[in-house]
């Protein structure tokens, strides 16, 4: 229960040593929206359904401040649950997609939705995370996306099994295309080569609250088109 802060304090005393000892910088806060059983009562007074949407800031919250505590304000978090005023607690992705051309195109609306929300710092499982492997076309084209995306990243549901395994030299083998190798280095030494912009378009929509991935009427407010244009956006 996050809402106390006994419980809270307890929980995160046990993390410490990944900070002290090992020196990890952040967390990947996984699932923090789920709250597991009916009729329960919060520590503040407040039942599951009038949490059911602020429980995931206070559970990425709690985290946050332990890691501003700790690092000083130097940490991260990895984030896929949160509520208005999740911007306060940075990273944060779409969560579980499947992998499908679909998705893909929901995917780039939820980035859209975020930045417009006030999320700007959002990335998604490109190529997708669960159900069978991406094809090669699929991997590629979302990959060729993420590039210019605010965070870049592939996950498998299940890393265990090579079959679902998402990095590009198993997608390149179980689809027999191995020249997703060469393309895909392509489009990864792109991303790398653009960090200072990326960076410097990170720190603009830290002060401004501008998006990095903005959708095209947020470009051309006075174009009616752009209203409805869902599949394309500037970046930066």
């Amino acid at each position: 229960d996050f809402t106390n802060p006994e419980a809270r304090k307890w929980w995160l005393e046990k993390r410490l040593y990944l900070i002290r000892d090992i020196g990890i910088d952040g967390f990947k806060i996984d699932g923090g929206e789920c709250i597991l059983d009916e009729g329960l009562v919060f520590h503040n007074g407040k039942s599951e359904e009038e949490m059911r949407n602020q429980y995931p800031n206070e559970f990425v919250g709690g985290y946050w401040d332990f890691v501003k505590q700790q690092l000083g304000g130097e940490g991260v978090l990895f984030s896929r649950a949160g509520y208005k005023g999740a911007q306060n607690f940075p990273l944060h992705w779409a969560g579980d997609d499947a992998s499908t051309f679909k998705a893909f195109r929901e995917a780039i609306n939820a980035g859209l939705s975020s930045g417009i929300s006030g999320i700007p710092f959002w990335g998604w499982d490109f190529g997708g995370f669960s159900g069978e492997i991406p094809t090669a076309e699929l991997y590629l084209r979302s990959a060729q996306m993420s590039v210019f995306c605010p965070i870049m990243q592939y996950h498998s549901e299940s890393m265990e099994k090579q079959i679902y395994d998402r990095t590009p030299w198993n997608v390149a083998e179980r689809t027999n295309s191995p020249y997703v190798m060469d393309i895909f280095k392509r489009y990864v030494d792109l991303r790398m080569n653009i960090l200072p912009y990326i960076y410097q378009q990170a720190v603009v929509s830290s002060r401004t609250g501008i998006p990095m991935m903005r959708a095209m009427f947020l470009e051309y407010p006075h174009d009616k088109d752009c209203i409805t244009l869902m599949g394309q956006y500037m970046f930066g």
